[in-house]
């Protein structure tokens, strides 16, 4: 529980200083608190994930590209206005609901 609660709080503390200037990119550290903590979120979840037996195919379909994909933002992010480095947050977030939406529909 501890390292999500760092990372959502670490991802909180990057929203906030991204609504400073969204039309701007953010410095290196401000990006890393953003992408660190999500990744940070993702990777824990993908661990645990691993440790409780979960399918493969949710480990890397899911959980892995969605660690990934934070990180990747995080190295290769600083050109990207804030508001767009936001935005495909927002989709690695969405891929992780509808991955799980599509998943869950197709066991029942």
């Amino acid at each position: 529980h501890f390292t999500i609660t760092m990372g959502i709080t670490s991802v909180a503390a990057g929203l906030g200083m991204l609504a400073e200037d969204p039309t701007e990119p953010l410095d290196l550290a401000a990006r890393w608190v953003l992408c660190g903590g999500l990744a940070l979120y993702f990777l824990t979840t993908t661990i645990v994930g691993a440790l409780a037996g979960a399918p493969r195919a949710w480990l890397l379909g899911r959980a892995l590209p969605a660690a990934v994909a934070t990180i990747l933002l995080g190295v290769f992010g600083g050109p990207l206005e804030s508001r767009w480095l936001a935005l495909i947050l927002v989709g690695v977030a969405v891929w992780q609901v509808r991955y799980a939406r599509r998943h869950n529909a197709q066991e029942t």
